[in-house]
Order: C-alpha cells, then structure tokens, then sequence
C-alpha cells in the first residue's frame, strides 16, 4: 500500500496488492482492484466502447456496496465537505473535486490517503499561486473549468515547472483569451499535453475539426486557428488529438494515464 501511495502511476504495486487480498480471503476487493486495472488498460488502449463498458459496468454493481468502506482513508476529509466526487480508478479513489486553497494546504496529506492523480480546482482564481507547489508535479489531470479563469491565472499555470506530467487539461467555460491560449502553446511545461479542453472561452478552439462515423473518427482537418499557432509555436501535440484518441474521443482520465 505503501508503494502504491508513493508511486502511483505504476499498475504492479496494485497489481501485487490484489494478489495480497486474494491470498488473505478479500477476494472480492482484490477482484474489483483487478477489474479497474483491465478496464483503465483497455482505455489507454483506446479500445472501442464496446471492449471495455461491460468491466465499467461490472465496477459500478460492486460499487453500490463497497465504496463507501473502501473511500474511508478520505472518510474525514469527505464528511467536512473539503473533498468531493471522488472516483475510483484502477482500484482506488484518484479523482477528487477540492477547492485550491484546500489542495494547496493539504496536498501532502491527501496523497498520504490516496493515490491521487486528478483532480478538479474549484475558485483557483483565489488561489494561482498553487501552481508553484511542488505537490502540482503529482497530477496527471487538472481541471479549472467554469472557475472564471483569466489569463493572468493560465500564465502562472504555464511558467509552473511543476506541471510537466499534466496530460489533460480542462479549461473550458472562463474567460481566457488569445493572450492565454499562446501562454499555453509556448511552455515548455505542457509539451506533453495529449488533450485540452478549451471551448467556451474568449477565443476559437484551435483542436482539428473531427468527422465522425458511430463512435469512430474518419477524417480530421486542421482548425484556421490551430494552423496559426503551429506556424507561431511549432507542431502541437493536443490540437490533433481526435487522430490519436481516433475512436475514444475526447478522452477520459483513464485514457491518458501512465502506464
């Protein structure tokens, strides 16, 4: 459990924990533990619905009557309002929503709970100086969506060094404009960027423009706006992301986790 809290990317320190329950009758934890890791290495396989929403559904039955035992590491921070939504993912609760200031402060005791890798900032605009904590350089995902984020805010995210294992980034609904998007596409911290979300801000999404056929993209063709910041900025890796998430699009957490 240790390694697991310590380092939580990894699949085998779960993988030997399950095998651990199974061998000391909790057959039905390690079962669930098990059935998670197949399903989030189906996603970041990016396997078609139909490969991986029976495991999905499988996780959400067992759930209805053990996630509450199984959150209690979080129990205390759940019951005072200060953690909320958590998910289970890959067997234990890696998404939560918590206000910035709270993460901020409790960063390292959160992830002494669980093993934390994405999470949802709510009124970040009170608190961007966040961005330099170096608990930041744990997140896999961040979400500021809906926040009223400015562009003040996006370029303290941007100048961050502890941002460089961010994969997906969720800044749709504020109020950033060209000046943020460019913060964005010139740091050097996000070049590992496999998805944003930008839509519902003072500016058009640059992301290529996807033609779909069911749940599977055919064609894609570059955006007027993206073409422009590839000749400011270089090749950008999350504006063609519907050609590499090509038939799960857009992506989930569970397909933009390390393996």
């Amino acid at each position: 459990m240790r390694a697991i809290l310590d380092s939580p990317a990894p699949d085998q320190p779960r993988r030997a924990y399950a095998a651990w329950l199974r061998a000391n009758q909790n057959a039905y934890r390690a079962d669930f533990i098990e059935t998670q890791l197949e399903l989030a290495q189906k996603r970041r396989e990016h396997r078609r619905v139909r490969e991986w929403a029976p495991l999905s559904d499988r996780c959400d039955q067992i759930l209805k009557t053990a996630a509450f035992s199984w959150r209690k590491p979080l129990a205390e921070l759940i019951d005072r309002d200060v953690v909320k939504r958590p998910q289970f993912m890959r067997g234990f609760v890696e998404y939560i929503t918590i206000d910035a200031e709270q993460f901020d402060k409790r960063a390292n005791d959160l992830f002494s709970r669980a093993p934390i890798l994405h999470v949802s900032l709510t009124d970040v605009v009170r608190r961007p100086e966040l961005f330099a904590n170096v608990s930041i350089a744990r997140l896999v995902t961040i979400d500021i969506s809906g926040q009223q984020v400015d562009d003040e805010t996006i370029e303290t995210l941007a100048r961050s060094p502890h941002v460089r294992n961010v994969r997906l980034l969720d800044i749709s609904a504020n109020r950033i404009t060209q000046t943020g998007l460019d913060a964005i596409c010139a740091s050097p911290n996000l070049k590992q960027l496999l998805y944003v979300n930008c839509v519902g801000n003072k500016f058009a999404d640059p992301t290529d423009i996807a033609g779909t056929e069911g749940e599977e993209i055919i064609q894609t063709d570059p955006s007027d706006a993206g073409a422009a910041l590839e000749k400011r900025f270089g090749r950008i890796g999350w504006l063609h992301a519907p050609d590499f998430f090509d038939v799960a699009y857009p992506p989930t957490m569970l397909a933009v986790e390390p393996s």
